[in-house]
């Protein structure tokens, strides 16, 4: 969170939707972590830790997002952290491309046929 606390005056201009959009953790901010874990005597895995460096990474930007703003307005709900790590969330982002089918459906906007294949005797 050092990096959080030491450019909170610059994300606190960007506004929430442009920090998940634009913001990107780098190698560099990584390499810092890595480091902090080492003088923790965490032991890291670099095939582990290369394997999971697309999560990781999304989860430190959800940590920045959180300290920034989770408390500016909706009495200190948190939903950017989620709103963060939903992008990793493989079903989560399966079940949003059927939404819109769903809310047809419902509506009885949408008929499907579904077909079989008959077996022949």
């Amino acid at each position: 969170m050092d990096y959080a606390n030491d450019n909170r005056k610059a994300l606190e201009k960007m506004t929430f939707k442009d920090f998940n959009k634009l913001f990107v953790i780098t190698d560099a901010m990584l390499s810092d972590m890595q480091k902090l874990a080492r003088r923790s005597d965490v032991k890291l895995r670099e095939n582990d830790f290369n394997r999971s460096k697309p999560y990781i990474k999304t989860q430190i930007k959800a940590y920045i997002a959180r300290n920034i703003w989770q408390n500016k307005g909706k009495n200190g709900l948190n939903n950017e952290y989620f709103q963060v790590m939903a992008q990793m969330d493989e079903t989560l982002q399966k079940s949003l491309t059927y939404i819109d089918k769903a809310e047809k459906m419902a509506r009885g906007e949408l008929v499907e046929t579904i077909s079989h294949n008959s077996r022949k005797q």
